[in-house]
């Protein structure tokens, strides 16, 4: 069976909480693992003593990022409540942070972006924000550096790839989409978003496949500057 995971991965830099969403299709037929265990693996979001696994999206984006970033939680889920089970939550130990050392890091607010194609009409372009722009990344009028584009290119093909993971006879894939969500009025009157009550619902309401790229200049994240204290 088909299931729809969402993933989220939460940093810290500056003091600012950093937080990205991913959404799978995970198929395929467990045996012995959680299946949100092995999205995360696969993802190369489980660090060995502080490194993430290379050419993966977890090592990718390490790499692309200064030491002032701080990885704190990985967590997947599946995102209905019909398998309560299948999530793996992923405290990061002391030490997970960017690999980038000796540039200088700029405000929170300073993002380098992702977009992907568009699938289908009635679902918007997935987007995502990292921070950890370096004033060495950024050329003039905002635009990022070769090199710099180069990293962000091996991260987008990661974040566009399908992944397995197999082990002990069993192999499970996972597929990188954009779920669509559904609006709902809060009880204070705003407009909120949430994913379909069940996984068929959701399953109908998903764009795949998906090809991300970045975006060449740097982008802004208002939501991560700076706070009055």
């Amino acid at each position: 069976m088909s299931l729809v995971y969402e993933v989220t991965i939460k940093q810290n830099y500056f003091g600012q909480s950093c937080v990205n969403r991913f959404n799978y299709v995970g198929t395929g037929t467990p045996i012995a693992v959680i299946p949100s265990f092995a999205l995360l693996s696969a993802m190369g979001l489980i660090d060995t003593a502080g490194a993430l696994p290379t050419s993966t999206l977890g090592g990718d984006l390490q790499d692309t990022q200064p030491d002032a970033v701080t990885f704190v939680q990985a967590l997947a889920r599946t995102v209905t409540d019909e398998n309560p089970t299948d999530f793996y939550d992923y405290p990061y130990p002391a030490g997970v942070i960017g690999t980038i050392s000796g540039q200088t890091p700029t405000t929170p607010i300073n993002a380098f972006g992702f977009f992907t194609n568009r699938v289908r009409v009635d679902i918007a372009r997935g987007t995502k924000r990292f921070v950890g722009v370096t004033e060495e990344g950024m050329g003039d009028g905002g635009e990022l550096e070769s090199a710099f584009v180069t990293a962000l290119n091996a991260l987008a093909s990661d974040m566009s790839d399908v992944l397995t993971y197999t082990t002990g006879g069993e192999s499970l894939s996972f597929a990188p989409c954009v779920a669509k969500r559904v609006a709902y009025t809060t009880p204070s009157g705003k407009t909120a978003y949430k994913y379909y009550d069940t996984q068929a619902e959701q399953l109908d309401n998903i764009a795949q496949p998906i090809t991300w790229q970045p975006y060449p200049q740097v982008r802004s994240q208002v939501s991560r500057q700076y706070k009055p204290s």
